[in-house]
């Protein structure tokens, strides 16, 4: 501010002269006010340029040079310090405007960067250089992730040109269905062929290949078999009032991988829900039909229909006679690519209840007259002593033939399942779990009861923090002013109008100081009247009697000499 008000201060300085314009010496050699002169441009330098400048050994490279001593010879052409065996560079005249054309044959060396260099005449500036660039091999995979049974298309580049592939492996070992060994390889160092993906677990697996020349002739890529997943939907639930026989709807989905009537298991299973005993386990397998999933998708869904019959539950009886006053659980049971290799093994399931009358076997109330009542619940949660990250959990709860009660605990987001376990009290016990979970989050849950009325869910959430810690987070922000009594922009409008008038004042000093101010006129030398008396003073007028005296006046009066 102070300094604006310096500014504003000069302006007030007036009849002070201006400097004197600067005459324009020029550039030395020109006249004043004309252009400097601009230096002559050098010599161009000489380049190099290689096409293509990036390549397999054994391909043929051009080389251009520009700019080199005219009508002279190239007296050496390196490849990473050494003349190649083949080249027609050494020798090679340049034009008359310096330029050249040659070609040499890249010699044997293993994958990176190396320096082609070019020398004229005059070695110390008559050169140029380029890089030349030998790529590793590689190889790519499309698709780089596919089920077990998907066709592979395999690309090759970088590799050992006009030779061949002398092996291919798929996780160590040949793939079955593949045409990859002793694929030839181009020109070029490129080459391609497809291979059927074998069956394996879900995972990462190498896919390797090598040329003739061995290693460094070689190149790996990964290939990802993604895990299978089956979801099985039972579209016609059991419940205590199923009558047999009766027509049964399943949605059998399954995700990265085709159902077939070999890869797919599908078993019908008939439990005691009070003791837990399989009473019967039926393979219903001949039901499924084959089904892949469409072009783009990676799931299928088959929809499949069966008779139940009381053939099921008859066996089942005989089995477990207390079927005939336990509840039964009936669940349907699904297994893709669970075979010899174990592949995707998945299972999904649906189920539902009925009580066998004894002899029948159909899926009816044995007491006509009974009513179902809704089972109830509650979760008990409490913190294990001295361990901040330890739960105690077990279940309350009622209902009729109760035969699970499963507590699931999810992650956070809800989308997957951090612990599940079944609370059902054995007999006048409760059961009690402990649950260990080190991050402090907040978890759903839900409890889960089942019994012959059905399955009565309740949920909630679990939080898990260590107790004895307290996190705050605190931030303040406080604007104020120097002057008291007045907000900031007052006071930076006041300083603003002080430090211009400050600024104005420093300037009338300074510059009168400087410059001094209007000067006093100059001693005028002292001229008599011609036109007035004699002995008369020409700048007042008085008259004295003689000239001395006259003389004596002008100079201590006016200052005259």
């Amino acid at each position: 501010m102070i300094v604006f008000g310096l500014i504003m201060g000069l302006g007030f300085l007036s009849g002070i002269p201006a400097a004197p314009a600067r005459a324009d010496l020029g550039h030395p050699g020109t006249a004043a006010g004309a252009s400097p002169l601009v230096p002559a441009a050098g010599p161009a330098k000489p380049t190099l340029t290689l096409t293509p400048s990036s390549g397999v050994v054994g391909i043929t490279v051009t080389a251009n040079g520009t700019a080199f001593t005219a009508d002279t010879t190239i007296a050496k052409f390196t490849f990473n310090g050494a003349t190649p065996a083949t080249q027609t560079c050494t020798a090679q005249t340049t034009s008359a405007t310096g330029n050249f054309s040659c070609t040499f044959v890249v010699p044997a060396n293993v994958p990176g960067n190396y320096f082609v260099n070019a020398t004229g005449s005059d070695a110390a500036s008559d050169n140029a250089s380029a890089v030349f660039t030998i790529p590793a091999p590689a190889i790519a995979l499309s698709p780089s992730s596919a089920v077990s049974g998907s066709v592979v298309a395999v690309s090759g580049s970088g590799f050992t040109r006009l030779k061949t592939i002398t092996t291919f492996t798929f996780n160590g070992a040949t793939p079955a269905l593949q045409s990859c060994l002793a694929q030839p390889i181009s020109g070029t160092g490129t080459w391609s062929c497809t291979f059927v993906a074998p069956s394996e677990l879900p995972g990462q697996y190498t896919v390797a290949a090598t040329g003739s020349d061995g290693v460094p002739d070689n190149a790996t890529a990964v290939f990802t078999v993604p895990a299978t997943t089956v979801t099985l939907y039972l579209a016609t639930p059991f419940s205590t009032y199923t009558v047999l026989p009766s027509t049964v709807d399943l949605n059998l989905t399954v995700t990265n991988s085709p159902i077939t009537p070999t890869n797919t298991l599908l078993w019908l299973n008939i439990t005691d829900y009070i003791t837990g005993v399989i009473c019967g386990s039926n393979n219903i397998s001949a039901m499924v039909t084959a089904a892949s999933p469409a072009a783009g998708s990676s799931f299928v869904t088959e929809y499949i229909s069966f008779p139940l019959t009381s053939a099921y539950f008859t066996s089942a009886l005989a089995a477990c006679p207390a079927l005939s006053v336990d509840s039964a659980w009936v669940n349907m049971t699904a297994t893709v690519n669970g075979g010899a290799n174990g592949i995707g093994v998945a299972t999904g399931y649906q189920y539902g209840f009925c009580n066998l009358v004894v002899g029948i076997g159909w899926c009816v109330p044995t007491v006509s007259s009974f009513v179902y009542t809704p089972p109830t619940s509650l979760l008990h949660v409490s913190q294990v002593s001295g361990q901040i990250y330890t739960y105690s959990l077990y279940a309350n709860y009622s209902g009729q033939y109760t035969g699970k009660v499963l507590v699931t605990i999810y992650t956070p987001s809800g989308t997957g399942v951090v612990f599940s376990y079944n609370l059902r009290w054995n007999g006048t016990t409760p059961t009690v779990v402990t649950w260990v979970e080190t991050t402090p989050a907040t978890y759903p849950y839900t409890l889960s009861v089942s019994s012959a009325y059905g399955t009565y869910n309740t949920s909630g959430s679990l939080v898990v923090s260590p107790a004895t810690y307290v996190y705050t987070n605190e931030t303040s922000w406080t604007n104020s002013t120097f002057i008291p009594g007045l907000s900031a922009g007052a006071a930076g409008s006041l300083l603003l109008v002080v430090g211009l008038i400050v600024g104005m004042i420093v300037a009338i000093v300074v510059g009168r100081r400087v410059w001094g101010g209007p000067k006093p006129a100059p001693a005028q030398p002292w001229t008599p009247k011609t036109t007035g008396a004699a002995n008369e003073c020409s700048v007042c007028g008085r008259s004295f009697a003689t000239p001395e005296e006259l003389a004596a006046h002008s100079k201590s009066e006016h200052g005259m000499q």
